[in-house]
């Protein structure tokens, strides 16, 4: 779903491209079910080299907002439509905002606090989700994990006691391997509270397991939460 003006330049010698370029201001973009707004995208010819062993195209987000937020980045895919490689990085974005998808059937979910940055970078084949592989750091601040019992991605509300209430800060890092992610280094910190662990989650259908343990509190506070999992 587009919104917008594009101009493409493509010139190929016996059915092989040998130049591309792209200028394009999109109103709206919808990505993944996620509304991206005033985007700007610069794109170019990028041939094979050590890294790469087929041409292909460079694209570059110069500007773009989702969800409030800033979203810039970069991806390429080969000219055959088989390997792709983006690096995406979104600051400050409203929580509840990315949570939504607005492809899915029924009522959008109420007000989530928070702000959400993250950068990932990935990489596979087209249309194979077991190729991917890839990295990322999420940063969830400002939020009340209890709010709805709804973390968005991790949605550790519903699991935590009534002392979530006070949490303010999420951090995970993501490790891509095909349909799963590993969350290492998962951190839960409010003034009073803290928690660490790490987990799985399964990006077909949003699915994970996490344990989490005390790894700093207020005095009496380790008593009333001693794991989640």
């Amino acid at each position: 779903d587009i919104d917008g003006q594009l101009r493409v330049r493509l010139e190929a010698t016996h059915g092989n491209p040998t130049a591309f370029d792209l200028d394009a201001r999109l109103d709206r973009l919808l990505v993944e079910g996620r509304l991206v707004q005033d985007v700007l995208l610069r794109g170019d010819f990028d041939p094979a080299d050590a890294r790469h062993p087929l041409d292909g195209i460079g694209i570059d987000i110069i500007e773009g907002t989702v969800a409030q937020g800033i979203v810039r980045g970069d991806f390429r895919f080969d000219f055959d439509g088989t390997g792709y490689e983006l690096d995406l990085q979104v600051h400050d974005a409203d929580l509840a905002g990315i949570s939504r998808d607005l492809n899915e059937p029924g009522p959008l979910p109420g007000p989530l606090p928070g702000r959400l940055s993250a950068r990932v970078a990935l990489e596979g084949i087209m249309d194979e989700p077991a190729s991917r592989i890839g990295r990322g750091r999420l940063l969830v601040e400002d939020a009340r994990l209890a709010d709805g019992g709804s973390l968005a991605l991790l949605q550790l509300g519903q699991l935590m006691p009534p002392i979530a209430d006070e949490l303010a800060t999420a951090k995970v890092n993501l490790w891509i391997n095909g349909g799963e992610a590993l969350l290492e280094n998962v951190t839960l910190e409010s003034e009073t509270l803290i928690m660490a662990g790490d987990g799985r989650l399964r990006l077909d259908d949003w699915q994970w397991s996490l344990r989490l343990l005390p790894k700093g509190t207020l005095p009496g506070l380790s008593d009333l939460v001693p794991r989640v999992s």
